[in-house]
């Protein structure tokens, strides 16, 4: 007789596959207890689980090979809770981070760069010849989906991304974006930068690092991209919401107010701008962005990375700020209006009061 394959639960994984290898039967030859055998990636595990019998008879059942996988949950052999996110873990150990439901795609954040420019220019390629249901899970393939409908129907199209924070929201909706970008470049010189760096350069006011996500939209957002009648991008609009305006002068232990002040503090570097600004030079002598005491502090560089090499990082990104303001048309006098504003809040966090009843 075959033995008896189950979805195991198990701290840490959820569910694992897991054979039956022995039975124990009671003095009465009733069988009691099982021992079963754990299986990983690789294949078995040798790790014997005791349970007793009416217990492994309530456990799911495992239909087909617990190894292979497939980039559709819908072509699994059997569509249950244990075997989707057994499928998901073994598509996430070989970075493979997409996995679709029918029109549905799922995303497992891999908190780690995975060098897919080579991957995006071969995609792309394939947009152009490809049928959007034989191209593999991505999110260009959702996005290609949506602009070929438009185009198609003259219908309006939604992409909705949605996910706890540190899912990888943010960096999905850059990647619609230019996917966009790719699929429906404007005529005119450089309106297609100026429309997409716009609608993505709220990300330094309105994005900071908490204890779970160094990237964190504070906010929410609806992106609208508007086409012409040549299918090409017209303009971009986003409208924000739900602003976390709290944490522009509190932010919990371990986590950082919004980018843009970090960014600022490494990027203008000119002494002279520094002094008229009244910029310190560390951002740890602002109240407003002090780590608290209770919380280890943060950077914004990788993990492991040194203060010289965070600051560098932020340097870069102040530089990709300004570069998004001049590109939405913004003069070297509102950008420089927008440093003043910026250093105007952390000054104004300089200032304490102090109630004259309770004096000496």
């Amino acid at each position: 007789m075959e033995a008896r394959r189950v979805w195991l639960p198990c701290d840490g994984d959820a569910f694992v596959p897991a054979v039956e290898v022995k039975a124990e039967p009671n003095g009465g030859g009733r069988s009691e207890t099982a021992t079963v055998s754990r299986w990983c990636a690789g294949g078995r595990q040798e790790e014997l689980v005791r349970l007793p019998t009416a217990r492994l008879k309530d456990l799911s059942p495992v239909v087909g090979d617990p190894s292979a996988t497939c980039d559709d949950l819908t072509s699994l052999p059997d569509i249950c809770l244990p075997a989707v996110l057994h499928n998901l873990r073994l598509r996430f150990a070989s970075d493979a981070i997409y996995t679709s439901i029918g029109p549905v795609l799922i995303s497992v954040n891999p908190h780690k760069r995975l060098g897919h420019l080579d991957d995006f220019l071969r995609y792309c390629d394939d947009l152009d010849r490809a049928e959007d249901e034989l191209l593999p899970p991505h999110v260009y393939r959702i996005a290609r989906a949506a602009f070929t409908a438009l185009v198609r129907t003259g219908k309006s199209q939604s992409i909705l991304v949605s996910g706890d924070s540190g899912a990888g929201k943010t960096e999905a909706c850059k990647l619609v974006v230019a996917c966009l970008a790719r699929l429906a470049p404007s005529g005119r010189a450089g309106a297609t930068e100026a429309a997409l760096g716009g609608a993505l350069m709220l990300e330094a006011w309105g994005n900071a690092t908490t204890t779970q996500n160094k990237n964190s939209s504070r906010f929410g957002k609806w992106l609208a991209v508007q086409l012409d009648a040549e299918s090409a991008i017209h303009r971009c609009s986003l409208q924000p919401y739900l602003l976390e305006r709290s944490r522009v002068v509190v932010h919990g232990p371990g986590e950082r107010s919004y980018h843009v002040f970090y960014q600022m503090l490494a990027g203008v570097t000119a002494p002279a701008e520094r002094a008229a600004l009244g910029l310190k030079s560390d951002a740890s002598e602002y109240a407003y962005l002090r780590p608290s005491a209770s919380g280890p502090s943060v950077s914004s560089a990788a993990d492991g990375a040194s203060a010289a090499e965070a600051r560098g990082e932020a340097a870069a990104e102040w530089a990709e700020t300004e570069a998004k303001l001049a590109a939405i048309g913004l003069g070297a006098q509102l950008a420089a209006a927008v440093r003043r504003t910026l250093a105007a809040v952390l000054t104004l966090g300089q200032v304490w009061f102090t109630d004259p009843e309770r004096r000496g």
